[in-house]
């Protein structure tokens, strides 16, 4: 993704329902190559998020969709300040 948006080019992220995984990949690409902070990344998420259907915010009213999956962005985040690349307990299981 970086490497085509450093292109100028897009990319196009997206799991099956659009909202979950789909939320967490854009929410850690944000904190990796945008600067943002955890909880700056997940706002910007959400004023993103606005962009989409009012069936679909009413459906699902938050990306990443669960609680679990927004503390996933947000430990990414501290995994950033840290910079330890190498330790692999934010993995998803």
């Amino acid at each position: 993704m970086h490497t085509w948006s450093m292109q100028g080019r897009k990319a196009y992220v997206h799991c099956w329902g659009g909202v979950g995984r789909t939320g967490i990949v854009a929410g850690c690409y944000l904190i990796e190559h945008g600067h943002y902070t955890g909880e700056a990344a997940l706002a910007q998420l959400q004023l993103l998020w606005r962009r989409m259907s009012a069936d679909k915010q009413r459906r699902k009213p938050h990306t990443p969709e669960t609680e679990a999956q927004r503390r996933y962005v947000l430990n990414w985040a501290q995994q950033d300040l840290r910079a330890d690349k190498g330790d692999l307990s934010h993995e998803l299981v």
